[in-house]
């Protein structure tokens, strides 16, 4: 995996062919890298990486979802503490055509709860994502961009994240 500082300030890993020459032993040796996922322990990273529909098949990772199961998906993680109390969030974008249609990708967001169990709060078809500076009920907004002109900006409601609105990239109103 490769350490890459994104433009909005998140740390992403991205993963390689190969880590180290040595092909990963599990789907979560191929999404979190060590030690720039220090952040996660390691049950932390085996329960976020068995959420998500993918396995590991010749080092490599791909999609176990109905009707795509073994075509290769690529994957970007990004780590942000988007609600402020101290333990990071992980933003998992992955995917190809199949699993995520025209996008090609799609973006999961994970917390962890009070009781210690990671939760899914998004699981949102996009081809790039951005944690932006606006926050609603304490959490970051996440900016989501599609197949149009428009970013969609979701926003925490209870326990997921919900569509709020569409902006242009430089903040104004958008209809898609």
């Amino acid at each position: 995996m490769k350490l890459k500082t994104l433009s909005s300030g998140l740390i992403a890993l991205i993963p390689c062919a190969a880590l180290a020459g040595q092909a990963p032993l599990s789907v979560s040796d191929a999404l979190f890298a060590k030690p720039e996922a220090a952040a996660l322990s390691p049950p932390d990273r085996t329960e976020i990486a068995a959420q998500l529909p993918m396995r590991l098949q010749a080092g490599e990772l791909v999609s176990n979802a109905p009707g795509c199961a073994g075509q290769p998906i690529h994957s970007i993680v990004a780590i942000a503490d988007m609600n402020l109390d101290g333990v990071p969030e992980v933003l998992v974008q992955a995917g190809n055509a199949c699993t995520s249609g025209m996008t090609g990708a799609t973006v999961w967001l994970f917390s962890k709860r009070p009781d210690g169990r990671w939760q899914e709060y998004l699981n949102v078809a996009a081809i790039d994502f951005k944690v932006l500076a606006s926050r609603v009920q304490g959490w970051n907004e996440l900016g989501l961009a599609g197949r149009s002109e428009c970013v969609g900006v979701w926003q925490h409601s209870s326990d997921r994240f919900v569509f709020s609105r569409a902006i242009h990239p430089d903040g104004r109103p958008c209809k898609p």
